[in-house]
């Protein structure tokens, strides 16, 4: 039987940054998005936001891209996050969302980076944290033809 381990470290904002993602029902969105993982084979190692982004680390099941795993991830909690009530704010997903394969070794370094996302935000806003990470992979992006846009988080 094949083996394989596809780790990727995603985030992805709402809409025009706004702060909608409500803290008091973060939860039941995290849930949420767990259950569609599952669903997918998918194994989420660790999840967790603010109210305008949201952070995961994921093995992705082989059966299914990332960019599929991303739209219907995205597309499904939209609408039930829209149906809720939980979320008045929440008009929908940006358009992109960022992420980075990571190794076994950097497991629990980034799942330590996510639990401690409430701490982090409290001296770096979304878009910062968003460029640092670019910053960090900036060459390694270059090389394979990637830029960074803005406006592609919002």
């Amino acid at each position: 039987m094949s083996k394989t381990l596809q780790l990727s470290h995603i985030v992805f904002g709402t809409r025009g940054r706004v702060k909608s993602i409500a803290p008091e029902h973060a939860e039941e969105l995290y849930r949420l998005i767990w259950s569609m993982l599952n669903d997918r084979r998918c194994k989420l190692y660790r999840i967790n936001g603010m109210p305008d982004h949201v952070h995961m680390l994921v093995d992705i099941h082989p059966a299914i891209s990332l960019a599929t795993l991303m739209e219907q991830v995205k597309s499904k909690s939209s609408q039930w996050m829209k149906k809720s009530g939980f979320f008045p704010l929440f008009e929908g997903w940006g358009r992109e969302y960022f992420a980075e394969s990571k190794g076994i070794i950097e497991k629990d370094k980034i799942i330590e980076y996510i639990k401690g996302q409430q701490r982090h935000h409290t001296t770096t806003p979304y878009i910062d944290e968003m460029r640092q990470l670019y910053r960090e992979m900036r060459q390694l992006y270059r090389e394979n033809g990637i830029e960074w846009h803005d406006d592609e988080l919002s």
